[in-house]
């Protein structure tokens, strides 16, 4: 998912539990197959996408919830119609609004509320609105019988999935994710990998999305394996490239446009650091496959 400043407190704010049980074992086999998620890498990753115990709109103005979850379809591009709605109101629904690291949510408390039906009702309402813009560049109002039906549909489906999400813990949810971006990496990936490359893809492709990571520039220069390369002129420009490579994704569509995003200049920068650096520091070649590091 590509998009930052997701706002909350930090690493500190998790509750004590091991870290490492953050990720879940499957059956994947290939040269990386013994490879998990480390602690420290969990650390990182949930300091970069944040834990966040309610429903904002990212930096793009994408509806997200908990640790970077994206809540509706890409292709509908909505924001969150339940915090739309409350903010619309605000002098109502102020005490479950909260802000970390300066971007406002909505509490998963909200839910508890009396009134709760009645903001789900005026949730409706917005989505059917900017459903309608979007799907058919007109107001609702005048939509054929045959839109509104399915502007209606659209927008009932997606006040039900946030309604189901606040209901759901940050933490258990994002340990759910986590091994599909874990495998992600495990299938992309055919040069070994150390425990600290491995928790850097995966980083990476938690954040630009798990089914393209085998695509993306990324893989291919790290399966070239050059970086790994005794010669240090061949070595240094692969190192350059995967650099570059991962410097590359740091866009977030807004409309038509791509824009560049400070956050994800800075976290891009973090994640080719923390990959890169035993490539950088090697003298000979580094000890590819080696289990993880716990």
């Amino acid at each position: 998912m590509p998009t930052l400043f997701r706002g909350r407190r930090g690493i500190e704010m998790l509750p004590p539990i091991a870290l490492s049980a953050l990720s879940l074992t499957t059956d994947v086999q290939g040269v990386n197959s013994h490879l998990h998620l480390s602690d420290e890498g969990t650390r990182l990753l949930l300091f970069d996408e944040a834990v966040v115990n309610g429903l904002y709109n990212d930096s793009v103005g994408l509806a997200t919830y908990g640790v970077g979850h994206l809540v509706h379809a890409r292709r509908l591009a909505l924001g969150s119609l339940l915090y739309g709605t409350a903010r619309a109101n605000r002098s109502r629904w102020q005490q479950y609004f909260a802000r970390e690291r300066g971007t406002p949510f909505l509490h998963r408390r909200v839910a508890g509320d009396p009134a709760f039906s009645t903001l789900q009702a005026g949730a409706r309402v917005l989505g059917r609105e900017r459903l309608a813009e979007k799907r058919y560049n007109r107001a609702y109002a005048t939509l054929r019988a045959s839109q509104r039906l399915d502007v209606d549909v659209l927008a009932d489906q997606a006040v039900a999935l946030e309604t189901r999400l606040l209901g759901e813990d940050p933490l258990r949810l994002f340990r759910s994710k986590v091994p599909e971006y874990e495998d992600s990496v495990r299938q992309a990936i055919r040069t070994p990998l150390t425990q600290r490359e491995y928790d850097a893809l995966v980083s990476f492709a938690y954040n630009t999305g798990a089914q393209g990571f085998h695509m993306t520039s990324v893989a291919g220069l790290v399966n070239e394996g050059r970086y790994k390369s005794t010669n240090a002129a061949e070595r240094a420009a692969a190192i350059d490239a995967i650099a570059g490579a991962f410097a590359a994704y740091n866009k977030a569509r807004r409309g038509t446009l791509l824009v560049i995003q400070p956050g994800l200049v800075t976290r891009r920068r973090r994640e080719a650091d923390h990959f890169l650096l035993e490539a950088r520091t090697m003298s000979a070649p580094a000890g590819a496959g080696r289990g993880p590091q716990r």
